[in-house]
């Protein structure tokens, strides 16, 4: 029987956040070491330059959208490494459903443009300030957001540019 060692990551450590931002919430490290803070989203863009510039958060590799439906919300979840020792810590905003309107921090991460113009596309939440918000993966006429919970896709064919019609399957 062997032991596989698995390296400790070190917790980020959230006091310094706390008293620059008091109405953060801090949720405890996961499996992974990974802290999350939730935020209003109106703080979003203060947290993420103050985290960047200020406590060495300079590596954004992961930006994700959640639907929760039970709750009528939609939300964004964004990943932060200091790689100067490795922490790692997430970002977690929720809006509300039926206005689901998040600040724009492309100006703050390159990596975040495409990032949000994915979550626009496929969930509708609309990233204020973003400096080109407009569908990505969607044709411009699409009806609706498919990766929502409650999306009921009506029958729409798109053209394939891949498969002409001698294509066949088998």
């Amino acid at each position: 029987m062997s032991t596989i060692a698995k390296k400790i990551m070190p917790v980020a450590n959230t006091e310094a956040l706390v008293a620059k931002f008091p109405e953060t919430t801090v949720v405890a490290p996961d499996a992974n070491t990974i802290v999350t803070v939730e935020i209003h989203a109106d703080r979003l863009p203060a947290v993420v330059q103050y985290l960047r510039d200020d406590e060495g958060y300079g590596y954004m590799p992961n930006i994700a959208s959640v639907d929760y439906l039970e709750t009528q919300q939609l939300g964004m979840i964004y990943h932060l490494y200091r790689l100067s020792d490795g922490s790692r810590l997430a970002i977690r905003v929720k809006v509300p459903r039926d206005a689901p309107v998040v600040p724009s921090i492309a100006h703050l991460f390159a990596a975040a443009n495409w990032n949000e113009r994915e979550a626009f596309d496929l969930m509708g939440i609309v990233f204020s300030g973003h400096p080109n918000l407009k569908r990505l993966l969607m044709p411009d006429d699409w009806i609706g957001h498919p990766l929502r919970k409650d999306y009921v896709q009506e029958q729409y064919e798109l053209p394939c540019a891949f498969f002409d019609k001698k294509t066949t399957w088998v």
